[in-house]
């Protein structure tokens, strides 16, 4: 009956090696009828997502973790590079 994510992470882990810095939790269910429309099923219309921090100058390999409602795990990830100026 819903996208089947419940929590969603995000990390930022600094390309120097230093340790990874925690961006925050997302805020879940924004509107986003043109993935529902993409899968198929209205259930996905609510799976939008908002994460804001603030991170110190640097690079950085942004990782997002979604955490699966149906196995109860952080099983789905996405990577992305970013520069901070």
């Amino acid at each position: 009956t819903n996208s089947g994510v419940d929590v969603i992470h995000v990390w930022a882990y600094p390309t120097d090696g230093s340790a990874p810095i925690f961006v925050g939790a997302a805020q879940m269910g924004i509107a986003r009828p043109d993935v529902g429309a993409a899968f198929g099923s209205a259930r996905y219309n609510n799976s939008g997502f908002d994460v804001r921090g603030t991170l110190p100058i640097g690079t950085y390999t942004l990782v997002v973790f979604a955490r699966s409602s149906v196995v109860n795990a952080f099983n789905n990830v996405s990577v992305i590079p970013v520069r901070v100026n």
